[in-house]
């Protein structure tokens, strides 16, 4: 039902604050990634098949407006875990510059970010990394291909 739900949801917020706080207390910094948008369809398929009938994949683009009110996480929480210390990682700029446009698309001109409507495809995921860079480049941490740079054109998407 939909109290449980509810029920469920502010549990598990409560969880989540209690483990940033533990961490926190062993003087760690904690990230959290905004999510990405949700959709409804399976991006990569209607991408080729918009892509094959010639028609406008803009139309999939979401306006900022559209995902900020699709945003599940309550703005008092975020206020609190941001008092907490937590830093919060926006993945929705970046991918947006990578699209060249004023509307979250689910593409750029070289891959599609999803491997359906609710995950990041490998391509997407790599797209990412300079969200990430700054976190680890204090660590020296080198990445699994030995310190080679990893080809993002090898992981497209499509």
């Amino acid at each position: 039902t939909a109290d449980d739900y509810k029920e469920l949801e502010t549990l598990n917020l409560e969880n989540l604050l209690k483990t940033v706080e533990e961490i926190r207390s062993a003087v760690a910094t904690v990230y959290l990634m905004k999510d990405v948008p949700i959709y409804e369809f399976n991006v990569q398929k209607l991408l080729v098949r918009s892509s094959y009938k010639g028609q406008d994949m803009g139309r999939l683009g979401l306006t900022p407006a559209e995902f900020a009110a699709a945003d599940k996480m309550p703005e008092a929480f975020v206020a609190k875990l941001k008092l907490g210390g937590v830093q919060f990682l926006d993945p929705i700029p970046l991918l947006m510059a990578r699209s060249n446009s004023d509307k979250f698309l689910p593409f750029d001109s070289v891959g599609s970010f999803y491997y359906d409507g609710n995950h990041l495809s490998t391509y997407g995921s790599l797209a990412l990394k300079p969200l990430f860079a700054p976190i680890f480049q204090n660590f020296g941490v080198q990445s699994e291909s030995g310190g080679q740079k990893l080809d993002e054109n090898s992981a497209r998407g499509l």
